[in-house]
C-alpha cells in the first residue's frame, strides 16, 4: 500500500513538473489568444518568443497603442501561489518600465516609472469639451492594488508644461503631484499591512515665472479607492475674466481673492 502511495504521489508530481513545463515554454501566441478570448483591454499582436519571456511589436491598451511591449517572468511559488513580472513599454508617445508581483488578488510594485502624453486624460467628467495636453512622467516606489483591501500608493508624478484648450485656454506650467499613504485616524504614514488607509495627493503647479501662469493651484485629493474627495485653492491671472467666472460657479471665493474648490464623489470606471 506504502509502495502504490509513493508511485502515485511521484506520477502526480511528474505530471505537475510536465504541466508547468508545458505553460512555461509554450509559445507567446497563446496568451494573445487567451486575451482576445476573454475580452481583454489588452490586446497583443506580432508576437514572438514564450509565456515566461516574450514580446509583443503592437500593444493597445484599452484602445490606446502602447506600441512594443515586452515581459520576463521572474520567481514564481506555489504556498502562497505568486509570480513576478518585469515589462517594458515602448511606443511613440509612451515609455514605461517596471516589476510586479501578482498574489492571488493582489497586485503590486515596488519599481515603475515612465511617461505618457497628458493628452491621454479623459476630463469630459469634469467638464464637457476640455482637453490636456503636455507629458506625464511617472515614477512609483510602491504601488499596490487589490479587490478586498484600500490601494496604496507611493511616488511622484510630474506633469510638464501642462495645459488645458477647448472650453479653456490654460497655461499652468509645471504641476508636480506627491502621492503618499496615510493612516485617516493618525494621518502617518500608513503599513502595507493597514487594513483602513488613504491615498493622499497633493500638489501644485510653477512656472519660470508664475506670473505667467494661467491658473495657479495649490490642493489635495484624498481617496480610499472607492471615494474621492478635492479641496484646492486656486487662482487666475489678471486679466483672465472667463477663468473666474469658470471659478465663481465651481467654488467660493477666499479673503485673499483666491477660489476654493471642494468636490467629493465615487470612483468608477464612468468618472
Amino acid at each position: 500500500m506504502r509502495k502504490l502511495l509513493f508511485r502515485l504521489l511521484i506520477t502526480i508530481l511528474l505530471l505537475l513538473a510536465l504541466l508547468i513545463g508545458l505553460a512555461w515554454f509554450a509559445p507567446a501566441s497563446l496568451l494573445g489568444n487567451l486575451l482576445e478570448k476573454q475580452g481583454s483591454s489588452l490586446q497583443l499582436g506580432l508576437l514572438k518568443g514564450r509565456l515566461h519571456d516574450g514580446s509583443a511589436g503592437q500593444a493597445r491598451w484599452q484602445g490606446i497603442d502602447i506600441g512594443k511591449l515586452s515581459w520576463q517572468l521572474g520567481d514564481f511559488s506555489f504556498s502562497p501561489a505568486a509570480a513576478g513580472v518585469n515589462f517594458q513599454a515602448s511606443g511613440p508617445q509612451i515609455q514605461a518600465q517596471g516589476a510586479f508581483n501578482a498574489q492571488r488578488e493582489l497586485l503590486s510594485s515596488n519599481d515603475l516609472n515612465g511617461h505618457f502624453p497628458a493628452s491621454w486624460l479623459n476630463l469630459q467628467g469634469l467638464a464637457p469639451f476640455l482637453f490636456a495636453h503636455g507629458k506625464i512622467n511617472f515614477d512609483f516606489s510602491h504601488l499596490e492594488v487589490s479587490k478586498q483591501g484600500s490601494p496604496a500608493a507611493s511616488g511622484v508624478m510630474n506633469w510638464e508644461n501642462a495645459g488645458l484648450n477647448g472650453l479653456l485656454e490654460l497655461s499652468l506650467g509645471d504641476v508636480r503631484f506627491d502621492i503618499s499613504t496615510l493612516n485617516p485616524l493618525t494621518g502617518k504614514p500608513s503599513a502595507e499591512s493597514d487594513s483602513s488607509r488613504e491615498i493622499v495627493i497633493t500638489f501644485s503647479n510653477r512656472g519660470e515665472n508664475d506670473l505667467q501662469l494661467d491658473l495657479q493651484l495649490n490642493g489635495t485629493i484624498t481617496t480610499d479607492g472607492h471615494q474621492y474627495q478635492l479641496d484646492c485653492l486656486a487662482r487666475a491671472s489678471p486679466g483672465r475674466s472667463d477663468i473666474n467666472r469658470f471659478l465663481r460657479k465651481a467654488g467660493k471665493v477666499t479673503a485673499d481673492g483666491a477660489y476654493r474648490l471642494q468636490f467629493e464623489g465615487l470612483l468608477s470606471p464612468g468618472n
